[in-house]
C-alpha cells in the first residue's frame, strides 16, 4: 500500500509562479541548479547531518534556492492543523480539523523558508492561498520515491 493510497485529507497543487514549462515547477533557476537537480537526495547523509526536524529546513531551503523540486522527490508533509503557528484558509481548517497532508511535487507557487518553519502558496479551486506550517506542527515527513519516512 502506498501513502497517497491512506490519504483522507488533501492533495495540494498548484502553478509554479517561475514556471517555464506551462505552469508545472520542474526546472530549476540556473544551470549550476539543474546539474545539482540530478543529484538524488542522500537521505541517511542529511539525517546525519541535520537530526529529526532539523532535515526539514534544510529541505525546504533547497526548494527556496532552487525554485522547484528536486527532480524525482515529492514530499508529503502531515501537519497538526491545530498547533500555535499553523495559519491555512478557514474552509481547509474546517475540513481537517486535526491534520492535513501537504503533497508538494511538481507544482507550487512559492516555498519560502523561515526560522521557524514554512510558508507555501498553492492554489486551491483557482485560488492562490499562502498556508504558514512551522515545524514543530509537522508530525511526519515522507518521500515516497526515496523510500524515506520519518515521524517526528
Amino acid at each position: 500500500m502506498t501513502y497517497r493510497s491512506i490519504f483522507a485529507a488533501i492533495f495540494l497543487i498548484s502553478s509554479c509562479s517561475n514556471a517555464t514549462d506551462g505552469g508545472i515547477c520542474s526546472i530549476p533557476k540556473t544551470n549550476e541548479l539543474r546539474k545539482q537537480n540530478q543529484i538524488p537526495i542522500s537521505y541517511e547523509r542529511l539525517a546525519e547531518q541535520h537530526p529529526g526536524r532539523e532535515i526539514l529546513p534544510v529541505l525546504t531551503q533547497r526548494i527556496e534556492d532552487w525554485g522547484c523540486m528536486p527532480q524525482g522527490h515529492s514530499f508529503l508533509y502531515g501537519v497538526e492543523t491545530d498547533y500555535p503557528g499553523v495559519s491555512i484558509p478557514s474552509y481547509l481548517k474546517e475540513r481537517h480539523q486535526n491534520e492535513i497532508w501537504i503533497i508538494l511535487e511538481f507544482e507550487f507557487e512559492q516555498v519560502s523558508d523561515g526560522k521557524f518553519g514554512m510558508a507555501l502558496t498553492l492554489q486551491f479551486d483557482g485560488k492562490a492561498e499562502t498556508l504558514i506550517i512551522p515545524y514543530e506542527s509537522i508530525f511526519r515527513f515522507v518521500d515516497e520515491n526515496a523510500n524515506f519516512d520519518i515521524s517526528f
